[in-house]
């Protein structure tokens, strides 16, 4: 700025000044968009999701739970109708393996669930109320009709998605911004009455 006349300097500084308040802006809004505010459940759970039948017997559920060699840990137990009636863990399940015990003395009839239309956020603090990492996602008209499971490492997955997403889009500002170069003068005023 130094050796141009002051109409320059008063046109130039306040134009610097908005380009660096709308990048930091800009970072900023991107920085403060948290991906587990803007993200709901049905875009990270987990469709296929393998069931437990209520009247099955022990043996027969540990060998679909082997066979299926799935890494779902939470197994949803429906009745006859596929309504949500508890749910069983791989632990609670190789805990009862070989003991004379029924599918209703063991089951966790009280299910922490998650909607499809929640945000994230909201879930992960419903995780860490209750201990539990693993949730079933229930329809909101029907919270008992299993639609899939969200766990941590799904909401984890996702924010490790969205970082690299915004380690992509630095890169593609920072390609396309030369490097070096700077804004070039501009033209004098030419309604103050000089020519």
């Amino acid at each position: 700025m130094r050796g141009r006349p002051h109409a320059y300097r008063d046109i130039l500084y306040p134009i610097g000044l908005v380009w660096v308040h709308l990048t930091l802006s800009t970072s900023h809004e991107r920085a403060s968009l948290d991906p587990l505010e803007v993200l709901f459940v049905r875009q990270v759970m987990r469709r296929s999701v393998l069931t437990l039948q209520q009247g099955s017997n022990l043996q027969g559920l540990l060998q679909t739970v082997d066979q299926a060699g799935s890494t779902q840990r939470l197994f949803p137990v429906i009745d006859a109708r596929g309504s949500l009636i508890g749910v069983l863990t791989r632990k609670d399940l190789r805990n009862i393996e070989g003991r004379a015990v029924t599918l209703a003395e063991v089951i966790r009839r009280h299910a922490v669930t998650a909607f499809p239309d929640e945000p994230l956020r909201v879930v992960v603090y419903r995780m860490a109320e209750t201990g539990f990492t693993q949730m079933p996602v229930v329809e909101r008209q029907d919270s008992r009709k299993v639609v899939g499971i969200v766990s941590l490492a799904d909401l984890l997955q996702a924010r490790a998605r969205d970082l690299e997403q915004e380690r992509r889009r630095q890169r593609v500002l920072k390609l396309s911004l030369p490097f070096g170069v700077t804004p070039g003068p501009i033209a004098p005023n030419r309604f103050d009455g000089s020519t």
